[in-house]
């Protein structure tokens, strides 16, 4: 940020050490590159913080896990893709590797029946089902220009008896 890059180091480290984590990425994103910065806000996020698995940047780290959690509560159907697709012109130029580990199904909703109406063919009540199974990588892949490493799976975490 070029007023921020203008102040002196003192008064630099003073404003972003104030500058709350909560200030929306849209603003934050591209303009701080304060490591200390980024720190504060990937650890009031997760209680778990080895950024020595992100090559010790911990800007990295924060959009990478913000990036897999987006991903990894997509539901089909019901998420906007957009969601998606809003956050990666600010995280685009951060993230090299994805480690997805879930990936949601649909939500199904039980058709409701008379009890005359009874069918025992999934077909014969008219419904087409979801129009995609899981979250589609292609509509974000070739926005990632970075991108060396992607870790996927195909299941949902802790669903226990209620999946």
């Amino acid at each position: 940020n070029p007023i921020l890059d203008k102040l002196a180091p003192n008064y630099k480290a003073y404003v972003l050490q104030r500058l709350p984590t909560s200030v929306p990425l849209t603003v934050t994103a591209n303009l701080i590159s304060d490591e200390s910065y980024w720190k504060r806000c990937c650890e009031s996020r997760w209680a778990v913080c080895d950024v020595s698995t992100y090559n010790n940047s911990w800007k990295r780290m924060f959009f990478e896990r913000h990036l897999e959690n987006i991903i990894e509560f997509f539901i089909p159907d019901s998420t906007d893709t957009k969601t998606v697709l809003d956050v990666v012109p600010l995280c685009r130029n951060y993230v090299k590797r994805l480690k997805v580990s879930q990936l949601l199904p649909p939500i199904k909703e039980s058709p409701k029946f008379d009890e005359d109406d009874r069918s025992d063919c999934a077909s014969d009540t008219g419904s087409e089902g979801p129009s995609m199974d899981h979250f589609d990588f292609r509509i974000l892949l070739d926005k990632l220009p970075n991108l060396e490493e992607l870790s996927v799976v195909y299941g949902v975490k802790g669903c226990g008896m209620n999946f």
